[in-house]
């Protein structure tokens, strides 16, 4: 019995779901007269794909893929840094380095980011500053944000 309550308040909070989202009126039929695969057909083909485009739906689902492979971006970095070794990419590869607590690597991919185009680049400098202090460099640390703070007095 307490599972027929259970279904029947299912059922009506399915019901004003359809009225408020403006979904067409025969879904409110089919989940009435058809109970269990009425709102489980609603739930997958109406409500489901519309939790999938919130944001916080693709933050769960990010850190659910982390916790499954957490080394599946650092690939995944590493992968595009090979196919178009660019200021971005290694950026990008540095950034995932010193996640995933790779600090001597990503110390050197922004110590090589600040040759070339991004030479003197506050922003790589600030996060190498921030490797630097991972890493428990503390000396670098402030050379570094000092260098920082001369190129960019603003």
């Amino acid at each position: 019995m307490p599972l027929v309550g259970l279904l029947v308040i299912i059922q009506i909070a399915f019901a004003i779901h359809v009225v408020k989202t403006g979904r067409e009126i025969y879904w409110i039929f089919i989940i009435v007269f058809i109970p269990i695969i009425g709102i489980s057909l609603y739930f997958f083909t109406q409500i489901l794909p519309e939790l999938g485009q919130s944001r916080t739906a693709n933050k769960a689902k990010n850190s659910l893929l982390k916790a499954i492979d957490p080394k599946r971006e650092l690939r995944k970095k590493k992968q595009q840094l090979e196919l178009a070794n660019t200021l971005e990419n290694k950026i990008k590869l540095a950034d995932e380095c010193l996640e995933a607590g790779m600090t001597e690597d990503a110390i050197e991919l922004y110590q090589a980011s600040l040759k070339g185009v991004g030479e003197g680049d506050p922003d790589i400098l600030v996060k190498l500053a921030h490797a630097y202090f991972k890493n428990r460099d503390f000396e670098l640390t402030i050379k570094t944000l000092d260098d920082v703070i001369k190129q960019n007095p603003n």
